[in-house]
């Protein structure tokens, strides 16, 4: 019978890290829109279907885009950002670019993801379970994209999509 010799190696489980309140430094919030949508964070739009909500997001991604001021009037003080779409409800050729057009956006700002190539050269939808890494590369690639608009965000769950309905998230 054959010996194992080193040290057997075991699975490491994870570890909470907890600290108290008091030991973490607080930091301010930076804004895209003062006081409506913070940079860095997670911002949602929800609400009922067919409300406009998508309208909103591409007025808001103009704006960005352009450095424009925002529906309230207030400044931004961001200036003119690039602006990453991800929208699974409307074609791009024929909605999504022809409403960027009729809310000037600055076009050369805003990028498109379109799908995910395989490689087996095929191509699917991206799912945020399975790419989250190659955005974040990306992202961190296009270091002048500060805006990442999601649309619906239950549509790029992939294999969880067993969600009631774009609400219910």
């Amino acid at each position: 019978m054959a010996s194992i010799t080193g040290t057997p190696q075991f699975h490491q489980s994870p570890k909470l890290v907890i600290t108290t309140a008091s030991a973490i430094k607080t930091a301010p919030i930076k804004w895209l829109w003062p006081d409506v949508i913070a940079l860095g964070m997670t911002n949602l739009f929800t609400g009922n279907p067919d409300q406009c909500k998508s309208l909103m997001i591409v007025d808001l991604i103009a704006r960005a885009t352009r450095g424009a001021s925002w529906l309230n009037g207030a400044e931004n003080t961001v200036g003119p950002v690039d602006a990453l779409m991800m929208f699974s409800e409307d074609p791009a050729a024929n909605v999504v670019v022809p409403r960027l057009v009729a809310a000037e956006a600055d076009r050369e700002r805003v990028h498109i993801l379109q799908h995910v190539k395989t490689p087996a050269d095929r191509e699917r939808e991206f799912s945020i379970a399975e790419d989250v890494k190659l955005l974040w590369k990306y992202l961190t690639e296009h270091p002048s994209i500060r805006f990442v608009a999601i649309d619906p965000f239950s549509a790029y769950f992939g294999a969880y999509k067993e969600l009631n309905s774009d609400q219910s998230v």
